[in-house]
């Protein structure tokens, strides 16, 4: 995937391009943004942290890259990263629109953490009853799950779920 010039970058096909920021049209769009409705179990958000964390070692004094933050109609804001032309941060950022292509997550364990920390914060805002449920159905899958464990808060050890981009299930 080739970066895409700011000038010719807009968000959405109803919005104007290369708006706001005339000094840098020329500068490269991250292949990765956010939006105000990127969950944090979202793979996104691991990518998003795992560039802007890359390219701030790569450029302590922010004079190749930038974090852009804008206000939009649809999702509320937006953020995109920018950088330089022919910089070091440039060849990062191409080096992993690359590896986008290839899978989309960057860094698995950062993603596995984050997942499961939203996995732990959903369970903790579930109720007994869904708890319990969702004990029953991790025992009929062979897992060893005390059914006490519902009256707790933390995720037990053997609770199944999925990601899905709505949230996350509990079978």
């Amino acid at each position: 995937m080739a970066l895409q010039k700011y000038r010719d970058f807009q968000p959405t096909g109803l919005d104007e391009k290369g708006l706001n920021l005339p000094d840098q049209q020329d500068w490269l769009v991250s292949p990765v943004l956010i939006t105000r409705d990127t969950a944090t179990h979202d793979y996104t958000l691991s990518n998003w942290h795992v560039i802007q964390t890359e390219l701030a070692r790569l450029d302590p004094d922010h004079t190749d890259h930038e974090a852009c933050s804008f206000n939009h109609w649809g999702p509320g804001w937006f953020e995109i990263l920018i950088v330089k032309p022919e910089s070091p941060s440039h060849t990062y950022l191409e080096e992993t629109a690359k590896e986008l292509d290839a899978y989309p997550i960057l860094d698995e364990a950062d993603y596995q953490a984050r997942e499961h920390a939203a996995a732990c914060d959903d369970w903790a805002c579930l109720p007994v009853a869904e708890r319990v449920k969702a004990i029953a159905h991790s025992r009929a899958n062979g897992q060893c799950v005390s059914t006490f464990s519902a009256r707790s808060e933390e995720l037990p050890r053997g609770i199944t779920w999925e990601t899905h981009s709505d949230g996350i299930y509990f079978w």
